[in-house]
């Protein structure tokens, strides 16, 4: 078989030797979901959480064009985004303030909610340092 296949076959052996056992989450999603209980509100109310872009984020009129195609501009004013994510805590992750603003947006929000996950799984920050622990997302 192929080297995917007999990843995938060894993650099945694995699976189907031990349980497995979720002691923490997190989320956060756009319509102010930042708890599993508000996300699951959320979904059950049906809940469109597409809006326009706000100004916080960035100045639609100035990269909107209704012509689909127009180079460097987008013909779409709406989209489903995560509230305050400007409000990251960089220090706390012992990151510069100028490395978090060159960061992607969304690894901070993965250290945010991975963090969170590990806290509602009974973890403390540090509980955490110098542990031989590694984190996979993907």
């Amino acid at each position: 078989p192929a080297p995917q296949a007999d990843v995938l076959n060894s993650f099945e052996a694995v699976a189907q030797a031990h349980s497995v056992i979720v002691t923490g989450l997190a989320v956060n999603f756009p319509g102010g979901s930042t708890t599993p209980t508000k996300f699951w509100e959320v979904m059950m109310a049906k809940t469109d959480c597409i809006r326009e872009v706000p100004s916080e984020r960035f100045d639609i009129d100035a990269v909107f064009d209704a012509e689909a195609g127009a180079k460097g501009k987008t013909y779409v004013r709406e989209a489903a985004f995560i509230d305050d994510m400007e409000m990251f805590d960089a220090a706390y992750f012992g990151i510069s303030n100028a490395e978090a603003l060159a960061m992607d947006p969304q690894q901070r929000l993965t250290l945010e909610v991975g963090f969170e996950a590990l806290h509602s799984a009974g973890h403390t920050k540090s509980s955490l340092m110098n542990v031989m622990a590694g984190v996979f997302v993907g």
